[in-house]
């Protein structure tokens, strides 16, 4: 497999697999207490009312990209513990079922929101997401009474769709410059996530072939990166540098560019996709001792 067809199998595949993101699905409680500032209490006539809940994900990331609802669905108590005799009813139901693998849970009974006779969800959804505060505000709205906003014998529950940063790179400073690369690329900021994704190319390339730091070109530890990790002396002999060494020249030009503050200088959505492809590349084929395109792609697509 030559690099351009390679081009063409590979995504963000690659940046879950080294660790610098991750995406989880996660089943969480949906709290029906009310917004009373937007509808009056009527204990016994269903009403319309409206919730707003704030969901901390700071255990899991340090910022998301993406989050979504889905499969949201009423579970019972009873049910649950037909299906877990250690059930505890002092945990969510959420909890249980994130703790059971996903086949156990296709076999508990749940029950659709518009099918009870005293609740309907209206809506639900995702309204912000705020990376510092580690913070997902959740909206919806829903019909019914004091039994729904209080329900003692089962729970609404959604499966959460999450993208972002791990909360945990485990201190490694390329990891962090190359996810905090992506969030930038998500957000639109080419210019600085080019700068930060060559930052951290540059800084796995010195951690790795030039611990010293020695006055030495970034280029010739790139070389000694490929020739000390494989064990050759030509590293052309390794078929993923000698495929992608030519566009080296091209991406430090750019960067340099960028550095000196020329103001310029643009960067488009394929020439950062170009670079992110390359930076992987290097670091997936040197942590896991790769020769060539077609075991990546086998490997981690």
């Amino acid at each position: 497999m030559k690099y351009k067809e390679f081009k063409k199998n590979i995504d963000i595949t690659l940046l879950s697999a080294l660790g610098a993101i991750k995406y989880i699905d996660k089943f969480i409680d949906i709290e029906l207490l009310p917004d009373y500032n937007l509808t009056d209490y009527d204990k016994y006539t269903n009403n319309t009312y409206f919730i707003r809940q704030r969901y901390d994900f700071s255990e899991d990331f340090s910022s998301l990209f993406y989050a979504s609802i889905d499969n949201t669905a009423i579970f019972n108590w009873e049910d649950i513990k037909d299906n877990d005799l250690q059930v505890d009813q002092r945990s969510s139901i959420s909890g249980i079922l994130n703790k059971m693998p996903k086949n156990k849970i296709e076999f508990i009974n749940s029950v659709d929101p518009d099918d009870l006779d005293d609740f309907k969800l209206n809506s639900l959804k995702v309204d912000s997401i705020n990376s510092i505060e580690h913070e997902l505000v959740i909206l919806g709205a829903f019909l019914g009474n004091s039994y729904s906003i209080d329900p003692s014998d089962w729970s609404l529950v959604s499966n959460l769709k999450l993208l972002g940063i791990p909360s945990n790179l485990n201190g490694k400073l390329y990891l962090e410059l190359l996810a905090e690369s992506y969030s930038l690329l998500q957000s639109g900021n080419n210019k600085l996530s080019y700068f930060l994704l060559y930052t951290a190319f540059e800084s796995y390339i010195n951690i790795h072939a030039n611990p010293s730091n020695d006055s030495v070109r970034l280029k010739d530890s790139f070389q000694k990166l490929f020739k000390s990790k494989f064990g050759v002396i030509n590293a052309n002999d390794i078929q993923i540098y000698s495929s992608i060494v030519g566009y080296f020249d091209g991406f430090y030009r750019k960067r340099n560019d960028i550095a000196h503050g020329r103001n310029m200088v643009s960067i488009g959505d394929e020439e950062l996709q170009d670079f992110l492809i390359f930076v992987l590349t290097v670091i997936v084929a040197n942590e896991n001792s790769i020769h060539n395109f077609k075991r990546i792609v086998d490997e981690f697509t």
